[in-house]
């Protein structure tokens, strides 16, 4: 309606270093591939995503968070 206002809010810069598994699905979830939650298990669903990651990247798809796929989402996300 008319007048009514949305408010968002957005923790920007609020991620976990990429070296820790919630800091991986937070970038992998900000850049689609990852729909879980942030919780710092890597689990299916987190291991999925990051196949998912690592071949688009064609990257090895090993569903880990190895050095190159690191490096990617940080370059794909930043730091």
């Amino acid at each position: 309606q008319e007048g009514e206002e949305e408010v968002y809010q957005l923790n920007l810069g609020n991620l976990d270093p990429v070296d820790e598994i919630a800091g991986v699905q937070g970038r992998l979830k900000n850049l689609g591939q990852y729909v879980g939650d942030m919780t710092g298990v890597l689990d299916d669903g987190t291991r999925n995503a990051l196949k998912a990651y690592q071949s688009s990247r064609k990257l090895e798809v090993t569903g880990r968070p190895d050095q190159a796929t690191k490096d990617a989402l940080v370059e794909d996300y930043g730091s």
